[in-house]
């Protein structure tokens, strides 16, 4: 059992990463808050006297444009400049009451603030006097105008005293901002290596405190997979994760001598089995060759039968030719299977004697039947088990083509595919059902010879898992009314199996 030597409160690796993250989001989210209220309020004085710079500049403008038109209008008596110069006042007045929103920041700038508006006033009631003087054809109103226009030079240059006020002020805030916005970057890089310092250290403590357990147990790890064994217990004190492995660890370590113990108990005893196997293993071989030579002479002779019975047929109504090739036909059928000895054959002779079947069967059937066979060239030396084609070919004339009475078609085709030799043979006979698919494979119940399906579908499968095992493939695709289609897959060998 895992000891536990640290006062300190093991907590999982999970919790502790999730505290480090909140600490570096809390302390970061801190920093950014703090610099951004401080941006925040810099970038509205600086605003704010943007603002006021441009509303002075405005006022001075429009007080040019006031006394353009008066002086125009005094000149030329055009209406145009004396709506100008009437509806100038308004503008005048709310461009004095921004200016005096956004510049009245001292005791100076106050006392110029009060100069413009008094002088305002005095040059509107000048100018209104010039005005109607000039409208009455007032011979004096000339020296009226030359007043007003007195009165407007010392506005502008009250505008301009205030303008130099706010900017003089203006760099004095300058300087305070930037001493702030310096100090302020200080401090945002102090707490940010302060954060750095504070997030190293911890992560040295936290490392060491999972290194160090972990590699004391990667040196035990290391002396077991040497042979020894005898380790002991390997006592560590970190993370709740780093706890647990170590249990399991020492879980194993006993687990691991138990088992060895017991081996070097039981390794007498498994090699006297294993001495056992071998010789099963050398009877089941003796076995399954035995079997595979009684499947390979489970021959029906139901196909001798009905090709005697079309030898006797043909003998009745022809001369001797038919009855001659038939018969030699069924030569060839018997020297085949009795004259074979080995498992294989040759792709070549196999077809041939599925030719020969067919041939007999033609002459049985007469146009009702129609057989086709395809085959690669290059395929004729391949090497395939004995009577493992002529048994599909007479299942599918036998129970596919046969109960028609119309007849059907048989199709044989050999071809290469990816290094291995794929046979369909193919017919348009009656088909079967899915329960007759299901059931094509056992044994028949009470059946004789005349409904048996010679070496059968059952044989030739078996025998190809007995020879290829898991290598070769058989399959049936069957629909009523349609046709039966029965394809295998073998690797292509060019030399017998022994």
């Amino acid at each position: 059992m895992v000891m536990v030597t640290d006062r300190f409160v093991r907590l999982p690796f999970k919790t502790t990463q999730l505290f480090l993250f909140i600490a570096v989001i809390v302390g970061a989210g801190m920093v950014n808050i703090v610099t951004l209220y401080h941006t925040h309020r810099y970038m509205g004085i600086f605003d704010r006297s943007l603002v006021g710079y441009h509303s002075i500049q405005r006022l001075h403008s429009e007080l040019e444009t006031s006394v353009t038109n008066l002086r125009l209008y005094v000149h030329r008596r055009e209406e145009s400049h004396r709506e100008a110069f009437t509806n100038s006042r308004v503008k005048l007045d709310r461009l004095f009451s921004e200016v005096l929103r956004y510049n009245l920041t001292g005791i100076a700038a106050s006392f110029e603030l009060r100069a413009i508006d008094n002088g305002l006033k005095a040059y509107f009631e000048v100018g209104d006097r010039a005005v109607h003087g000039a409208s009455a054809n007032d011979p004096g109103h000339y020296q009226v105008l030359m007043r007003a226009e007195r009165i407007s030079d010392f506005v502008f240059i009250y505008i301009q005293r205030l303008m130099h006020i706010r900017l003089s002020e203006g760099l004095e805030t300058h300087a305070v901002l930037r001493g702030h916005a310096r100090a302020m970057g200080a401090g945002a890089l102090f707490g940010i290596l302060a954060m750095g310092v504070l997030l190293m250290l911890f992560l040295i403590v936290f490392t060491r405190r999972i290194t160090r357990p972990v590699r004391k147990l990667a040196a035990a790890a290391y002396r077991m997979a040497h042979g020894e064994l005898d380790i002991g217990e390997v006592v560590v004190s970190s993370v709740e994760e780093i706890d647990v492995l170590a249990e399991a660890f020492n879980r194993m370590n006993r687990n691991i001598n138990s088992l060895v113990n017991d081996l070097k108990d039981k390794s007498a005893l498994e090699r006297k089995l294993h001495r056992e196997e071998l010789k099963n293993v050398r009877m089941e071989r003796s076995l399954e060759h035995a079997r595979f030579q009684q499947l390979q002479a489970q021959i029906n002779p139901h196909f001798l039968f009905n090709s005697l019975n079309a030898i006797s047929r043909a003998a009745l109504f022809e001369h001797a030719a038919e009855s001659a090739r038939l018969i030699q036909s069924l030569a060839q059928l018997l020297r085949h299977s009795l004259g074979t000895r080995s498992s294989m054959s040759p792709l070549d002779r196999e077809l041939q004697i599925v030719r020969e079947y067919v041939r007999i069967q033609e002459y049985r059937f007469r146009e009702r039947l129609k057989f086709e066979l395809l085959c690669d060239p290059d395929l004729q030396e391949v090497q395939v088990p004995c009577f493992s084609i002529q048994p599909l070919v007479e299942n599918a004339v036998q129970h596919g083509i046969e109960p028609l009475e119309s007849g059907g078609e048989v199709r044989v085709r050999v071809r290469r595919r990816n290094g291995r030799v794929g046979i369909s043979v193919e017919d348009s006979g009656t088909g079967m059902t899915t329960e007759q698919l299901n059931t094509v494979f056992e044994p028949a119940q009470g059946a004789d010879d005349a409904q048996a399906t010679g070496i059968g579908l059952a044989n030739v499968r078996e025998r190809l898992c007995l020879m290829y095992h898991d290598q070769a493939r058989f399959e049936i695709r069957s629909e009523v009314q349609v046709g039966t289609t029965v394809i295998i897959e073998i690797p292509e060998l060019s030399v017998p199996i022994e």
